[in-house]
C-alpha cells in the first residue's frame, strides 16, 4: 500500500475506485500539474467511467487531507499534484507552461525558508514558491 492510501485510511477514509483512479493518475504524471478535466480525460481515454465531479469531489478531499495540493497557477482553475514538502514552479507569463526546479543546495535556501518562523510560534511544514518570467521558447519567440 502506499504512503497516500495509508494516510487516506488513517484520516477514516475507505479506498474508493475513483480515489484509487485518481491517485493513480497523479502519481503516474508525477512533476506534472494536472487540472482536474484533464485528469478526468487522462482517465476516460483509459477506459475508465468516472464523472468529472467524482474526479473534482476527489481532488478536493485529498487536497483537504493534505495528501495533494492545489494551484492556480495564474489561472482561473486549480491544477493538483502530489503533495511535496518543498518545492518551486516556474510559470512563463506568456503561454502558461509550469516547470519544476529543484530547490538550491547551496547556502541552505531550503533552511532559510523553513526557518523564516522561527521566534513566530508557527512550525512550518511546507511551501511552494511560485516563480514568474518567460520560458525559453517564449524568449526565443520575443526576439
Amino acid at each position: 500500500m502506499t504512503t497516500l492510501h495509508a494516510k487516506l485510511k488513517k484520516a477514516g477514509f475507505r479506498l474508493t475506485r475513483p480515489r484509487r483512479l485518481v491517485i493513480d493518475i497523479l502519481r503516474s504524471h508525477e512533476g506534472t500539474h494536472l487540472s482536474a478535466e484533464e485528469v478526468h480525460q487522462r482517465l476516460t481515454a483509459a477506459g475508465e467511467s468516472i464523472s468529472l465531479a467524482s474526479v473534482y469531489r476527489t481532488l478536493n478531499l485529498l487536497a483537504e487531507l493534505g495528501l495533494i495540493h492545489g494551484a492556480s497557477l495564474r489561472e482561473v482553475h486549480a491544477h493538483f499534484e502530489i503533495q511535496h514538502e518543498a518545492e518551486v514552479h516556474l510559470i512563463c507569463k506568456r503561454c502558461g507552461q509550469v516547470s519544476e526546479a529543484g530547490l538550491p543546495t547551496t547556502q541552505g535556501f531550503a533552511e532559510l525558508l523553513f526557518g523564516l518562523s522561527t521566534g513566530e510560534g508557527f512550525a512550518v511544514e511546507g511551501f511552494q514558491l511560485e516563480i514568474y518570467g518567460l520560458c525559453e521558447r517564449c524568449q526565443m519567440e520575443g526576439n
